[in-house]
């Protein structure tokens, strides 16, 4: 994996990611994601563009447009300070983040507001294969979100996310029933994600932090 951070004013940042991986998948041999890896992915070692994405402040909110490789827990903080990241940080892909941030991911853009040091609004949206003009954003899978996030001190905080999804329940974590409860019968399923984050920082280098999540799956092709 090789970033290449660009920034034209010194507060904005543009990155250009490219990434090779040739990871067995752990999953394919144990018949579950339970078994999943935070990093694992193969592409042959082919290297190709994984994520390009703008960040840049207006006032006192950060704007993100990424055309390809955005992800929910990009447009919002994740309260997993040492864990969250793929290339480093939990071995477990479980282990990185509330899984209800996976409901979405591709092209996407997202908007962070800082109400005040302790309160912020995030929202987002992110689709997938939404760069083909024969699907576009109206028919990609999909998944918007948004979030408060409070900030007690410095090292502790709380998030309550909401996400709605479509057809984006498959978030390669967990069950093969949480992430295709209707048994590949439904091709237009909604999600209705509602999570909780929390972190306590207790020194520079320890951290405890942990979340709940619930989602409600309807099938609106099924009767």
């Amino acid at each position: 994996r090789l970033n290449f951070d660009t920034s034209f004013t010194g507060r904005d940042r543009l990155r250009t990611r490219l990434q090779a991986r040739n990871m067995p998948a752990l999953q394919t041999a144990t018949g579950t994601d339970m078994a999943r890896l935070a990093f694992q992915g193969n592409n042959q070692n082919d290297i190709e563009l994984s994520r390009l994405e703008y960040v840049f402040p207006i006032g006192d909110a950060e704007i993100y447009i990424s055309p390809t490789g955005a992800s929910l827990n990009d447009f919002a903080n994740t309260l997993n300070p040492f864990l969250s990241g793929s290339g480093e940080g939990s071995i477990s892909r479980f282990g990185q983040r509330n899984p209800i941030y996976r409901q979405g991911g591709g092209a996407g853009f997202g908007v962070e507001y800082e109400f005040s040091d302790a309160v912020l609004l995030s929202v987002g949206y992110a689709a997938e294969s939404a760069e083909l003009p024969a699907i576009g954003l109206d028919d990609s899978a999909y998944g918007p979100i948004a979030q408060l996030t409070f900030k007690f001190s410095k090292t502790a905080g709380v998030g309550l996310t909401y996400v709605r999804s479509y057809n984006s329940l498959d978030t390669g974590t967990g069950s093969s029933r949480a992430n295709d409860p209707f048994a590949d019968t439904s091709q237009a399923v909604i999600g209705n994600s509602l999570g909780l984050q929390t972190a306590i920082g207790l020194t520079s280098d320890i951290a405890v932090s942990g979340w709940l999540g619930l989602t409600e799956a309807s099938a609106n092709d099924l009767t």
